[in-house]
Parts: C-alpha cells; sequence; structure tokens
C-alpha cells in the first residue's frame, strides 16, 4: 500500500495520508482513524485476518468515517471478491477478536459494500493503476471533484 500513499501524495498534493504500518503506533490506531476524513481499506485476505485491521475498520464504522473498499483481484496476493468479503465480514464473531456487538458484523459489511459507490478493483498495471488511482483520489474530494492523470489510459 506504500505504493497508493506514494501516488496519492503525487496526485493530491497537500492532501495528507498516512499508512497505517510503519506510520502508526499501534495503540494509537483508534486516535488515527478518528482524525481522518476517509479511510481506504485494502480488502485482501491479510486485512481480514488482521486484529489491528479490524479495529481499524470497527473504528472508521462506529465514527461514521466514510470507507473505500480498494479490492484485491490477484490470487497471489489475497485475492477477495465482493461476496468473499461479505462472507468473511459475517463470519467473523466480534468476540473471537475481543471486541464487544457493536458495529455488527451487518454494520461492518453495509458500511464497506454499500450499494454505490461500488468498491474499486486495485491494479498493478502501470496504465490501470492510474485509473484505480484516479477513481480514490476523486472520492477523497468533494462532490464534483476531478481528477487528471498524466498519460492514464483513457477510452473514446
Amino acid at each position: 500500500m506504500r505504493v497508493v500513499k506514494q501516488r496519492l501524495l503525487e496526485i493530491l498534493p497537500g492532501a495528507r495520508v498516512f499508512l497505517d504500518e510503519p506510520d502508526v503506533a499501534i495503540g494509537a490506531l483508534e486516535a488515527y482513524v478518528e482524525r481522518s476524513r476517509t479511510v481506504l481499506v485494502f480488502c485482501s485476505r491479510g486485512y481480514f485476518e488482521s486484529k489491528n485491521c479490524m479495529r481499524e475498520l470497527r473504528a472508521a464504522v462506529a465514527t461514521g468515517k466514510p470507507l473505500i473498499a480498494l479490492l484485491e483481484p490477484e490470487a497471489g496476493h489475497g485475492a477477495m471478491s465482493e461476496e468473499e468479503v461479505r462472507r468473511q465480514l459475517l463470519h467473523e464473531s466480534c468476540e473471537s477478536w475481543g471486541f464487544g456487538p457493536h458495529p455488527s458484523p451487518q454494520e461492518l459489511v453495509d458500511a464497506l459494500l454499500p450499494v454505490a459507490p461500488e468498491p474499486i478493483e486495485w491494479n498493478r498495471l502501470s496504465p490501470h493503476q492510474d485509473v484505480t488511482l484516479r477513481l480514490i483520489a476523486e472520492r477523497l474530494l468533494p462532490p464534483g471533484g476531478e481528477v487528471r492523470i498524466d498519460g492514464e489510459a483513457t477510452s473514446s
């Protein structure tokens, strides 16, 4: 996710972007979420197996932060479809992590996978990566904000 951070800083000069590791002291994770305007969730198997990532997601949902779901499509990197993310969250017992009942698994699903906007698929290929990053950047801007990336693959 360092690539996403670096590229977003290039696309949105002046933006403040933090990466939960190594930027965040684990004990201060909820405080960082509280100070954030939007939380980008990289939906991969590893994310949903990490207690600290689940703390981050739960804190974001509990505080009503907008979420951007970024889906990993490559099996070698922990691919998860929207349906797999939904099943994982609904199957995951809050008690197994030592969390309380709120937000509920269904609240996590509803916040992370709303009907609109749809999750964004991460793409490692440079021309397609530009499209992915533009979509992320546009969701970080006020409504109607537009982002242009020099050399981005476009279709007519």
